[in-house]
Parts: C-alpha cells; structure tokens; sequence
C-alpha cells in the first residue's frame, strides 16, 4: 500500500513540475510576432483597448 502511495505522489510531482515546465514556456516563450515590434500605447488607455491594440499589432494572439 505505501509504495502505491509512493508512487502515486512520485507521479503527481512529477505532473506539476511538467505542467509548470508548460505554462512556464507558454506565458515567456515567444509570441506570434514574427520579429521585435513596438506598440506605442497612449497613458490612460484602459487594459482592454491596449490589449485589442497589442492584438492588431500582432503581439499577442487574442485580447479576450
């Protein structure tokens, strides 16, 4: 029973640290640009109107 238990937690850390590995390559990883592009945002645009900026630009995939 305990080296099943063993097991199991051995699985489930090893889950997470991939996972983590993922979402760790996903948010830093490279965005859909295809080259270094500068988007210049006005001060006092709210979030969503420099997300849908960003968007247009190419930079990030979605603004929702």
């Amino acid at each position: 029973m305990r080296k099943g238990l063993g097991c199991l937690l051995l699985l489930a850390i090893l889950l997470a640290l991939a996972g983590g590995a993922w979402a760790l390559h996903d948010w830093g990883g490279p965005g859909p640009a295809p080259a270094n592009t500068t988007v210049i945002v006005p001060e006092g645009t709210s979030l969503n109107a420099t997300a849908t900026r960003l968007e247009r630009a190419g930079v990030i995939r979605s603004a929702d």
